[in-house]
């Protein structure tokens, strides 16, 4: 694709930071080498407790489109940090990038030309690729495609947050990240964009244009006490998306059942983290959203075990394989 028609939007790139000083700096380098300039980069600071603050500000004096503070909310979280720079935000567009994260060249030349030929969407979506070390060492392509993305997505995350470029207009109609929720802001803000009936583009064959760091370590530290404390979370989110699929007339049949299984699932988490009472307590709930039967909460308190017992076993074999093979490397 050339370049972009419309040569005088703007792009408002959005990263929240926390302890990436190592990582943070490759990920600004994948914005200003972008073939399309006229971007801003907004870097909010959740209070590092490294020196990410510092190396982030140093470098802005380089490049007087990149703009950093410390998030002023007193709600500590990327959806915060997200929400602040959207608020300060000027393009008509707006991109959310996280701190190790990267851009390839032309992403945001060849999504602005995307907005050129098919205006009236809220939001263009592109291929995201995996990596380790550097893009290409895992060849992992995630965009998954859906004729019915509302029923899929409460399956699992079909595009990545940076996917997806947005009018700005849109993301901020919709409220931006719920500040509450400790995992899942993404998923949570593409099923409430869905539900409201928000039009995307789709570009399932095109080449991934943004590239995911994973690595043998979470993205964020998983203490016990913390997943405890997002798994209580998630309860709330859970039940929050039913009420709205409820209220809004979108439950059918599919869809239940991949609510119920999400549901479900939750309680296999339970299981994992120890709380063994709090996950009979949750599937004993689900006969009051109409997931199972009353007579069904027993045999599906037992399966939750189960499963939990099979998941910890997969797991326990999956982390001593990729141990191995990073001692081989």
């Amino acid at each position: 694709m050339g370049q972009a028609s419309n040569v005088s939007a703007k792009v408002s790139i959005i990263t929240p930071l926390y302890n990436r000083a190592k990582l943070v700096l490759e990920t600004v380098d994948s914005v200003r080498g972008q073939s399309f300039e006229n971007w801003e980069l907004l870097i909010v600071d959740d209070h590092s407790t490294d020196h990410s603050l510092r190396v982030v500000t140093d470098y802005s004096s380089l490049d007087d489109r990149i703009k950093v503070w410390s998030r002023k909310s007193t709600c500590k979280g990327a959806p915060s940090c997200r929400n602040e720079g959207l608020a300060a935000a000027v393009g008509e567009f707006v991109l959310f990038l996280d701190s190790d994260d990267l851009l390839a060249k032309t992403c945001l030349e060849n999504r602005l030309s995307e907005f050129d030929a098919r205006p009236h969407f809220d939001a263009h979506i592109f291929p995201s690729e995996m990596f380790r070390k550097s893009p290409g060492d895992l060849g992992r392509k995630w965009c998954v495609p859906s004729q019915d993305p509302l029923t899929d997505f409460l399956e699992k995350p079909l595009w990545q947050t940076t996917a997806a470029l947005w009018k700005s207009d849109s993301v901020k109609r919709i409220g931006g990240f719920r500040e509450d929720l400790m995992a899942w802001q993404d998923w949570d803000l593409f099923v409430r964009c869905i539900v409201e009936e928000f039009e995307f583009c789709v570009h399932n064959e095109s080449e991934a244009d943004n590239y995911i760091r994973r690595s043998l370590h979470q993205r964020i530290s998983q203490t016990a006490e913390r997943n405890r404390d997002s798994i209580k979370n998630r309860r709330v989110l859970f039940r929050d998306i039913y009420t709205l699929l409820r209220e809004r007339k979108k439950l059918n049949p599919e869809r239940i059942k991949a609510m119920r299984k999400l549901f479900l699932n939750l309680a296999v988490k339970m299981h994992l983290t120890r709380m063994h009472a709090e996950a009979d307590k949750w599937i004993a709930e689900l006969p009051s959203f109409g997931l199972i039967g009353e007579m069904e909460v027993e045999s599906e308190q037992k399966k939750a075990r189960q499963l939990s017992r099979l998941n910890l076993r997969q797991l326990t074999n999956e982390l001593k394989l990729k141990i191995l093979q990073w001692i081989r490397k």
